[in-house]
């Protein structure tokens, strides 16, 4: 059993209610073991009007998507040697036309 108590996403403790409810663990279950256990996540948000399986279909394997609301699509991941989200991801989805911005 994880301990979720102190961990904030957005603002909001996390427990298993909040994972049930607003992450999808099929989809962000190594990225959010990898935050649970300390490490520095970067998050961004898709601005452009695409689907779900479009945006993962830019991603390396250090960062995941997922739809937290219709229409709104959440990156997040970890920088990992050259694979980084302002270096790699959002020129990446740049290149498809696929506007995205990091959140801070």
């Amino acid at each position: 059993m994880i301990d979720f108590k102190g961990i904030l996403i957005d603002g909001i403790e996390v427990d298993e209610e909040y994972i049930e409810d607003v992450l999808n663990p099929r989809i962000c279950s190594n990225t959010l073991m990898y935050a649970l256990e300390g490490n520095q996540m970067r998050e961004a948000v898709v601005l452009s009007d695409e689907k779900i399986e479009v945006v993962q279909k830019y991603l390396p394997s250090n960062y995941e998507a997922f739809e937290r609301h219709p229409g709104l699509i959440v990156i997040f991941g970890n920088d990992n040697a050259g694979w980084t989200l302002d270096g790699y991801v959002l020129p990446r989805l740049a290149s498809g036309l696929i506007a995205a911005r990091e959140l801070v």
